[in-house]
């Protein structure tokens, strides 16, 4: 691992010159169409993320000469900057696997950088560098969980359009895309998704490329994915007709524990800007009056002198 990690610096050198630009747009290596659960350049982002944490506790635990060692920990500063300027691109996407990777690849990397600190290994420069990059990312909608619910309700009122239905019907359809969380939508999309994977048969002879979700552990449960996989069939007339409410009267699996998620982001990305942000310059003092009598000033005569100069 140290090997391939050691021959991975013109990834890192990429990773970061993408990271430093102001917006990055994913749309362009997805397919139009129905989103999916887990595009393949978001698995990929995950692997890339994963990389460079590694690397960082690498470095960080690195010994050698001191010139080394300095080298190194600013390589792993370096390295945590890119992951925390990524996770700000990730919440501009639109996915809602985005939102769930952003967020836990930030407390990831905010995981390192306090035990870096702990440990004496990072300095203030290290810390003003580190908090320039994770400022980045927003405020008011950190890893982009209301960015993608507004997108996932969006994909259902398209997926609804599809049907012919009364006035009241769309009515009805139209006050559950208002109301649709994030699970629900995480759920429709995985129904979906399995629809799509289905009608794509490879070959008997050729080896399957490897699943995206596969590398999503930790971000996904998939049992619950496996359980969500096992009755599409019975619902498949019902989705082919553009049907979003097909779970309605099912307790759905939990597939990304949404709503806990999103509770978290704010908080988290508070407490972790809070640790980062660099102490405010001291304010300097002003100098103590002098107690001893000054005496009077040379530009002014003495009361003898101004006797003796009547």
């Amino acid at each position: 691992l140290a090997a391939r990690l050691d021959t991975s610096t013109p990834v890192v050198d990429l990773l970061r010159e993408g990271s430093v630009l102001a917006r990055c747009d994913f749309s362009g290596l997805r397919p139009r169409g129905m989103q999916r659960l887990c595009p393949d350049d978001l698995a990929g982002m995950r692997d890339l993320l994963c990389l460079l944490l590694v690397d960082a506790r690498r470095l960080l635990a690195r010994g050698g000469s001191e010139e080394e060692v300095v080298a190194t920990i600013v390589a792993a500063a370096d390295r945590l900057a890119i992951c925390y300027r990524m996770v700000a691109h990730l919440g501009g996407d639109d996915a809602m696997l985005s939102a769930l990777v952003a967020h836990d690849a930030f407390r990831r990397t905010h995981a390192i950088v306090e035990g870096a600190f702990e440990a004496g290994a990072f300095g203030e420069t290290h810390r003003a560098t580190l908090f320039a990059a994770a400022d980045r990312i927003a405020r008011k909608d950190p890893f982009g969980y209301i960015n993608s619910v507004v997108a996932g309700r969006q994909m259902l009122v398209t997926l609804a359009g599809k049907q012919i239905v009364t006035e009241a019907r769309a009515k009805e359809l139209r006050e559950r895309v208002r109301i649709a969380d994030g699970e629900q939508i995480l759920h429709v999309l995985a129904v979906h998704d399995t629809m799509i994977r289905a009608s794509h048969r490879v070959p008997p002879d050729t080896t399957p490329s490897l699943d995206p979700l596969d590398r999503m552990d930790g971000i996904i449960s998939r049992p619950a994915l496996d359980a969500v996989r096992s009755y599409v069939p019975r619902v498949g007339p019902q989705i082919a007709r553009g049907a979003i409410d097909f779970y309605c009267g099912r307790e759905i699996p939990t597939i990304g524990r949404v709503a806990a998620r999103r509770q978290r982001a704010r908080s988290d990305l508070r407490d972790g800007l809070r640790r980062l942000k660099p102490p405010a310059p001291a304010a300097s003092t002003p100098p103590a009056a002098s107690t001893r009598d000054p005496g009077p000033s040379p530009a002014q005569p003495t009361p003898a002198e101004r006797t003796g100069s009547r």
